[in-house]
């Protein structure tokens, strides 16, 4: 995730002032600069006048607001200055960068105005972003912020432009830093700056302070980007917070539902996490339904889901078309599956040649002793009794007894009661099925004895 939001916020800058028609032409230059002032001056005596009339309307200025008409007045080019500055841009335009260079290398900065100075930095700056020259460019750009000339809206600008610069060199100490200073210098920072900031966080792994911005940017944009949800998803993720990330992912779903497969997956992990199994198995449902399930993982996880919640026909139909499809493994637990669906579902009949393939396939007897279950109950004796010996050689057994009470019963039903006393016999050494094999013994003594019986009492030979 870190890797795919470094790539996804390699600095796009607003250029804007660059790339706009300059607005910063000098009074100076200004044919009609000085009518124009004779004209304001006239106005303000014309507002003094009524003042006299109708008392006094004024306020005083803040200290800060003094500092800015200084600067105001302080904000002017040259004639000379502005012609390399235009044809500068026109260049960077082009992405012509050694030729902006070169034209903004003619300039004389020690006879220009701090205004200028800090002009020439910027576009200095930005044409050594053009040239992937990174660190030369927040270099100039912070030579630019030092003339402390800006008006509050480009230097807020440079800082933001600074701080993705320095993301984009993983330098996210020196971003936070800036990000910082420029959180302090706007008024109502927008949402993508809570944006980067809580990329920054997320990046220096300071999960707890990078919630609180990427909440607000996804707050404040009203339709949050889709890289600002996942964001924030990540970090609910990596917090193991798995509550809240689940409301953000399904708000991603909600308005990105072609996002892919593996939020859909992620959000029925959180659902299963959370003990909510139905709302796990509906939304794999919904995934299987756009085709999102295609690996053969995702499909078992789905039939498995499927039988704990008692739907085991609809398992048995996913695992029978990823086994033709060839998107699951045909292995012994796919068979296993798909055999024990059908015995959920009550398809016997159906559930024998799968079990019968699981048990070739799997290299224990575990298999095999279902499949012997699966034919006692249909009355198939003599595939009982085989299944079971199977699972016997096969080896692998928590309890190999059951089997030998199995075979024992088998043959009991098959009428071989000698066969099935020998079992019986043999089940008698495990803990949990010797006390059944003993009373089956019992029985099958009873039988032999009343089989070996004559009419008048007395026993036979």
């Amino acid at each position: 995730m870190a890797r795919f939001l470094r790539t996804r916020l390699l600095p796009a800058l607003s250029l804007a002032v660059c790339l706009a028609a300059p607005a910063w032409t000098a009074r100076a230059a200004e044919p009609d600069a000085a009518g124009v002032a004779d004209e304001a001056a006239d106005e303000d005596s014309d507002e003094e006048a009524e003042e006299e009339e109708s008392g006094p309307r004024w306020r005083a200025k803040t200290d800060e607001q003094i500092d800015e008409e200084k600067a105001a007045a302080a904000r002017t080019v040259g004639r000379r200055t502005a012609r390399f500055l235009v044809k500068a841009r026109d260049a960077f335009l082009e992405q012509k960068y050694d030729e902006a260079d070169e034209v903004l290398a003619r300039i004389n900065l020690k006879r220009l105005n701090p205004y200028e100075r800090a002009l020439v930095y910027r576009q200095q700056g930005y044409v050594a972003y053009g040239k992937g020259q990174l660190g030369p460019a927040v270099e100039l750009l912070n030579k630019a912020l030092a003339e402390n000339i800006f008006t509050q809206a480009d230097s807020t600008d440079v800082l933001y432009q600074i701080a993705q610069m320095q993301m984009s060199q993983n330098e996210f100490e020196e971003a936070l830093a800036t990000m910082k200073a420029w959180f302090e210098a706007v008024e109502k920072p927008s949402a993508a700056g809570y944006f980067q900031l809580a990329i920054i966080y997320y990046q220096l792994k300071k999960l707890d302070d990078a919630v609180e911005p990427a909440q607000k940017a996804v707050e404040l944009a009203g339709t949050p980007q889709q890289s600002w949800l996942q964001l924030l998803l990540a970090i609910y993720l990596t917090k193991e917070d798995y509550k809240s990330a689940t409301p953000v992912l399904e708000d991603l779903l909600t308005r990105y539902p072609e996002v892919g497969k593996n939020y859909w997956l992620q959000l029925a992990t959180l659902y299963g996490v959370q003990g909510d199994t139905p709302r796990a198995l509906a939304i794999l449902q919904l995934a299987h339904r756009q085709d999102f399930l295609t690996d053969d993982r995702d499909l078992r996880r789905l039939a498995g889901l499927l039988q704990t919640s008692e739907i085991p026909i609809r398992s048995a139909k996913i695992l029978e078309e990823g086994l033709e499809q060839k998107r699951i493994t045909e292995d012994a637990i796919a068979y296993e599956l798909l055999g024990n669906s059908y015995i959920m579902a009550r398809e016997s009949s159906k559930a024998e040649p799968s079990l019968a393939k699981a048990a070739d396939l799997s290299p224990e007897g575990v298999i095999s002793v279902r499949l012997g279950q699966v034919l006692l109950l249909k009355d198939d004796y003599e595939g009982a009794a085989a299944a079971l010996k199977q699972a016997l050689a096969k080896g692998g057994l928590d309890d190999p007894g059951n089997a030998e009470l199995l075979l024992g019963i088998t043959y009991y039903n098959w009428g071989k009661l000698g066969e099935a006393r020998t079992w019986f016999w043999r089940a008698r050494r495990s803990q949990k099925s010797g006390t059944i094999a003993a009373s089956w013994i019992e029985h099958i003594d009873l039988e032999i004895e009343k089989q070996n019986s004559n009419g008048d009492g007395s026993v036979g030979l």
